[in-house]
Parts: structure tokens; C-alpha cells; sequence
């Protein structure tokens, strides 16, 4: 048996120490790692697989992606209190700064809370992103005009708290059947648009019922009536104005944006091009008539012709007056007469005398500056004396 010297076993129990503390070190440190795996991440988080293999778990107690979103960001989360949190930022680094903030205070930061989107501040919004760019200024203006009532009373409520009842007594306390109807239109139009959105769930224009608006037909004037208009009308102010509008047929807003160089006197032609529409303050010329239709050429009668003189600059207004004098004028006027007479009037009355010439419905349709046919049947009126006169060829027609 060999001999082991007491310094050789001193040497041999140093190392026998050395080997022990290290299997005790390892042993400990396999404890720790599996309670380690027992104990969930961020005070109770508990991932799923497919979130562990894409998100980057450095930061203590939160997961940190790996990779950007596809808006460029990166998304970390922690759980508080039993809540999720997500954050997002630019870098990694950004995420883990927000995280950090948020474990090391202990607690859920509170939700802030969407300031309301109310009727006024939508009707704004979609005024300005879908009526604006499609609509005339003079139309853009009248929806506003029409709205006010409905935004007076439900303008500072969230859209997605006004109910079908609020707004059907609202509509129903519109005086004017004409006005509430277009009130009516605009309001569901206004939610369709934020029902598409996503700002509410649920139209509540579905539910709202008004009685359809039923305008009363303007009538043409008569023969007579038309005589008895003219003579009424001698040495008056606007006497030309109303001649032209009743020989041409033109809108009102037509024949007060001409200039003479819109008059041919050579072919005896209107040249119509543009529309003067009036809004709170004056006139609003605009570059373009009410449809692509209304860009045309009418003749010009003598009787016109005479009031028009023709040593005027190209670029002055013929009739340099705006619409409310005229139509104050005929207002009065009528209640003199007995019968209505307006400017609209005065076209309808055109579009009759085209009837009974028999003008052609294309020709109507054009001269009068319409997109459509159908439009063009509601200003022409058939009237008794006219039927007088044709009643024996229509009879004819069937006697044979």
C-alpha cells in the first residue's frame, strides 16, 4: 500500500472541496432556473408559444418584440394587476423605457378616456371632406342654412348617444314640410357616413319617418295672365329684366351673370356660360351654370334685343342689380294681380310657349338648359285655350 504523505492529503481534501462546492453551485443553480420557469413573467404574465417564439423577453417582468409591426413599430407588453398592457414605439429601446415605467410604479395607467364626438363637430368634418368638393358654394351654404335647427338642439351630444326619438322630434319641430325633408336627407346622410366609418354602431335614421314633401306646381301663366303682366310691368324698374327672362327662359342667376360679350346681336343669341347665385351679403358669381346642360345657346327676340343697347364694354354686366329687387317687385305685384307671378314662373311660362309651337322635346330640353327630359315635362303646362286650339286635329285624328 502506498504511502500518502500528510501534505499530498492535505492537497487531496482541498480538492475534493473544490469539487463539492462546485456540484453544490450547479445543483442550486438548476433549482433556481426550475423555479425560476415555475414563477410566470411580469406579476402573473403567462404567454402563449406562438407569442414566446416573436417576442424578445430581456426586459424584466415584459416581452419585447422581436421584429417591427407592419406600421414600422414595435409592440411590448407587461401585465399589471392582471391587465395587459401594450405600448409601441420607434425602437426597441423606446418600448423598454415605456415598460419599465410602467412595472416599476405597480400599476395599470388609466385608459384616457375619447373626447365625444358630437353632431356639430362631425357635421363640420363632413361638410368640409364630402360636400365641399362635390357641391357649389351656394348648395354648401343652403345645407347649413337647413341643419341649424337639428345641430341647435343635438349639436353638443355625442353622435353615438342621439337617438331615432331625438331626432324625429326634431325634424317634426321644423315649421317648413320643404325644409324638414331636406333636414331629413342631409341628417341621414350625416350618420350613413359614420356608420361607415366606424364612430357608431348603429344608424339611427333608420328609424325615422317624416310625411314626403309634395311641392306645389308653379303654373304657367296664360295668354291672358302674360298680357296682363306685360302691362303691368310698363316703365318699371326691372321692365327689361322681366322681358328677357320671359323670352329666353333663362334662371334668374343665368341673366344676371351676362356680359356683353355673352350677347350676339349679329346671330341674335344669348350665350349662356355662367350663374350668379345669391348667399348672405351679396352675390356669388360662379364659373359654371347648375349643370353641364345649362351651357348653351338661346335666341334672342327683338323685344329683348331693344331693351339691351349695344355700345357697352364687353365685360359689364347687363343687368347690374341683384336678385332681391326684382323678386321683391313681383312679390308685390302679384297681390296686385290676383295670380302668382315669380321669375320661375316666367321660365315656366317660357317652356309652355315652346309646348304650343310644338318645339320639339330635345329642343326644349336644350334651350331650357335641363340634363333631362323628365325635367323638361315639368315645366311645360298644357292649357285650355291651347287645347282649344288643337282639340279639333286630335278628334280628327280618331275620326278617320
Amino acid at each position: 500500500m502506498p504511502i500518502i504523505l500528510e501534505e499530498d492529503l492535505q492537497k487531496l481534501k482541498d480538492s475534493l472541496s473544490t469539487i463539492f462546492s462546485v456540484i453544490n453551485n450547479l445543483a442550486a443553480d438548476k433549482d433556481e432556473v426550475r423555479r425560476a420557469k415555475s414563477i410566470p413573467l411580469g406579476n402573473g404574465l403567462a404567454t402563449h408559444k406562438k407569442e414566446d417564439s416573436q417576442m424578445l423577453i430581456n426586459v424584466k417582468g415584459a416581452s419585447v418584440g422581436k421584429t417591427p409591426r407592419k406600421d414600422g413599430r414595435f409592440c411590448g407588453y407587461c401585465t399589471i394587476e392582471g391587465t395587459r398592457i401594450y405600448r409601441y414605439g420607434h425602437t426597441i429601446e423606446e418600448v423598454k423605457k415605456q415598460l419599465t415605467t410602467i412595472i416599476k410604479s405597480g400599476k395599470a395607467p388609466k385608459k384616457k378616456r375619447r373626447t365625444a364626438l358630437t353632431l356639430t363637430s362631425w357635421t363640420e368634418n363632413w361638410l368640409e371632406l364630402y360636400k365641399k368638393p362635390k357641391v357649389k358654394p351656394k348648395t354648401l351654404i343652403s345645407i347649413g342654412d337647413v341643419l341649424k335647427t337639428a345641430l341647435r338642439e343635438l349639436g353638443d351630444k355625442s353622435i353615438a348617444d342621439i337617438t331615432p326619438i331625438q331626432l324625429q322630434q326634431v325634424l317634426i319641430s321644423y315649421r317648413s314640410d320643404r325644409v324638414r325633408e331636406l333636414a331629413s336627407v342631409y341628417l341621414a346622410q350625416i350618420f350613413e357616413k359614420a356608420l361607415q366609418l366606424g364612430f357608431i354602431k348603429k344608424d339611427p335614421c333608420a328609424a325615422v319617418e317624416i310625411k314626403k314633401y309634395i311641392a306645389a306646381p308653379r303654373e304657367a301663366l296664360t295668354h291672358e295672365q302674360q298680357r296682363i303682366f306685360l302691362d303691368a310691368i310698363k316703365g318699371a324698374k326691372h321692365e327689361g329684366l322681366f322681358i328677357f327672362l320671359l323670352s329666353t327662359g333663362l334662371r334668374i342667376g343665368e341673366a344676371l351673370a351676362l356680359t356683353y360679350n355673352d350677347i350676339d346681336f349679329e346671330q341674335k343669341l344669348v350665350i349662356v356660360t355662367k350663374n350668379v347665385v345669391a348667399v348672405r351679403g351679396g352675390h356669388l358669381f360662379q364659373n359654371s351654370t347648375k349643370s353641364r346642360a345649362g351651357v348653351r345657346k338661346v335666341p334672342l327676340p327683338d323685344t329683348a334685343a331693344a331693351w339691351l343697347p349695344r355700345n357697352k364694354d364687353g365685360n359689364e354686366r347687363v343687368f347690374d342689380v341683384t336678385a332681391s329687387g326684382p323678386q321683391e317687385y313681383l312679390r308685390k305685384l302679384s297681390k296686385k294681380l290676383g295670380f302668382r307671378v315669380c321669375p320661375h314662373i316666367l321660365r315656366h311660362t317660357y317652356a309652355t310657349r315652346l309646348e304650343e309651337l310644338r318645339v320639339s322635346d330635345k329642343m326644349k330640353q336644350y334651350l331650357l338648359g335641363h340634363s333631362s327630359e323628365r325635367m323638361t315635362l315639368h315645366y311645360t303646362h298644357i292649357q285650355d285655350d291651347y287645347l282649344k286650339e288643337i282639340g279639333s286635329e286630335v278628334r280628327n285624328i280618331f275620326d278617320e
